[in-house]
């Protein structure tokens, strides 16, 4: 790679990777965060639960925070700098990768590849991704995931293995996970050498797992352990492992396309043989669990949550898909290049508007029969199209950087939102609330509403309970929805819309009874939906009112 490739790359990984949000104290920060806070500070968020009592379940990633703050760095920047490293990373891996398939049309490939991350955002089923707005322990898991994955093309399985052992110790889905669709891609390279293989791709792994054993085996013993999955699965966040048709047709979309781009493969090259066999392990992985979660439901299966891998399986896909445009470009005389071109944009328009409007499944053959009448009149097109073979590669490189910029301004406003550390986040209304809560003990205790997940980690105060907050270790769980049925007064809550409307309807008799149970300061209510039963007031603006409870 020369110079001004470099530069191009690396400037474009940049962007894309400033795209996805410069966010903190935001998301699932309002969670992970906690614990290294307390450790830090032993009298942060006294007399809160979450804090000081339940068993976080993303112990390692605390140790980053920790360290940040025994450097005696500005945490808000360190993190938000960190999370743009560890997405640079991860960028310039895919273009690694995207170099292991075709070297000499490498960044064209790039720029295309780019184009739909930013797009899609990487979100793929059931809620996953691989980038968020935050720094959080699944960011370490999908940038050394990819790592793991550019080794494993190169055949350095050790390497590879020390990869993802590190993104498992940060997030041990990473680690279990890793251990399926691993295991089924070197089943797939054959029995050549595949106890070597396996012992250096798995060795590390296993060091890992072993380290956290303990804890799995006390999440599995656990006699609150069905009670607690059933809150997790089907009321905490059925978004994760509850599937959704709708979800799936991008997935189904893009895979289709990827496995008809394999036959540009060569079969005979290692490198695309190890591809083949990560790529399709991948599709296994996620196709074999949605069956054991729609046709018949495992419980375990779904708490596992296979579908995190999913997004690495589109973006093999889109990958694939790329390198066969540019191969039929470059290198094909069956279809020209316009052609292959019109057509993807077609699969593309198919593929966004189903993402973008949730179009219903059966509307899928309806364009597929379109498409094939069409077909002759793309061949056409394409004749105008036609450019000197030496003008293509330059020409697919702007196209594709022109491409990726309008995708940018697209999606300016959206960066915007998630940079919550430069947007003035949170919200005036709540940093009002925040900035009035400073002027209470720090030993406060407060009653919140079940949506105000900022509460806690902004106002720096303890909290009964939130919607947002718990680990997943089982008698937390179960203390999690106990706390949420006292403050809500719904003794089958299922869902946060049913948590709020019960906490909207707070009487006094429940009020008098939390402040009993829970040894409760202040309630925040919010004006115009809460009685403040005659309380007195202490403050309040135009979304929130605070009264001041009774000993």
């Amino acid at each position: 790679m020369n110079r001004g490739q470099f530069f191009v790359v690396f400037l474009l990984s940049f962007l894309v990777a400033v795209s996805f949000g410069l966010g903190y104290a935001s998301g699932n920060q309002n969670t992970y965060l906690v614990e290294g806070l307390t450790k830090i500070d032993a009298s942060f968020l006294a007399n809160d639960w979450f804090a000081h009592q339940s068993k976080h379940h993303h112990a390692n990633f605390c140790n980053i925070i920790l360290f940040v703050g025994y450097l005696g760095l500005p945490t808000g920047a360190t993190l938000v700098l960190l999370e743009l490293l560890l997405r640079m990373v991860t960028l310039l891996c895919i273009f690694k990768v995207i170099g292991t398939l075709d070297d000499e049309h490498r960044l064209a490939i790039f720029v295309f590849v780019l184009s739909f991350l930013v797009l899609e955002e990487t979100w793929s089923v059931c809620g996953s991704y691989i980038f968020s707005a935050v720094l959080q322990p699944s960011s370490l898991g999908s940038t050394f995931t990819m790592v793991g994955f550019l080794y494993f093309l190169r055949g350095r399985y050790l390497v590879s293995g020390l990869m993802m052992a590190f993104a498992g110790y940060m997030h041990t889905n990473f680690l279990l996970l890793g251990f399926v669709y691993l295991g089924i891609a070197h089943l797939f390279l054959g029995s050549k050498q595949f106890l070597r293989r396996s012992l250096m791709q798995f060795t590390p792994m296993l060091v890992v797992f072993c380290m956290a054993l303990p804890y799995l085996l006390e999440f599995m013993s656990s006699e609150n352990g069905k009670i607690a999955r059933d809150i997790i699965l089907f009321v905490r966040a059925p978004h994760h492992y509850v599937p959704n048709l709708v979800d799936f047709i991008p997935f189904i979309g893009w895979s289709i396309l990827g496995c008809f781009s394999l036959k540009v493969l060569n079969g005979e090259n290692p490198i695309h043989k190890r591809f083949v066999a990560l790529y399709v392990s991948l599709l296994i992985t996620v196709c074999v669990a949605t069956l054991l979660t729609t046709v018949v439901f495992v419980p375990t299966i779904s708490q596992l949550f296979f579908w995190r891998m999913a997004p690495f399986s589109v973006l093999l896909s889109q990958m694939l898909i790329f390198y066969f445009v540019i191969q039929r470009v470059f290198h094909s005389n069956e279809i020209s290049w316009g052609q292959c071109f019109a057509e993807f944009a077609l699969a593309f328009v198919i593929l966004y508007l189903t993402r973008r409007y949730r179009v219903f499944v059966g509307f899928l053959p309806v364009v597929g029969a379109l498409f094939l009448l069409l077909r002759p009149a793309f061949v056409k097109i394409s004749r105008w199209m036609f450019l000197p073979q030496k003008y293509k590669q330059t020409f697919l490189q702007l196209l594709g950087i022109a491409f990726l910029l309008l995708i940018f301004a697209y999606k300016s406003n959206v960066c915007y939102q998630k940079s919550t550390f430069i947007n003035g986040f949170p919200p005036k209304w709540e940093g009002e609330l925040y900035k009035w809560c400073e002027t209470t003990k720090n030993t406060s205790k407060f009653l919140v509403p079940p949506d105000l997940g900022n509460f806690r980690l902004h106002a720096e105060r303890a909290v009964v309970v939130d919607w947002k907050s718990l680990s997943v270790h089982p008698d937390d769980v179960v203390e999690w929805y106990s706390r949420i049925q006292d403050i809500t007064g719904v003794e089958k809550v299922a869902d946060l819309g049913t948590a709020q409307e019960g906490y909207t309807q707070m009487d006094l008799p429940r009020l008098m009874k939390l402040i009993r149970k829970y040894s409760i300061d202040y309630a925040v209510l919010y004006r115009g939906q809460n009685e403040t039963h005659g309380l007195p007031v202490t403050f309040e603006n135009e979304k929130f009112v605070v009264v001041k409870l009774p000993k």
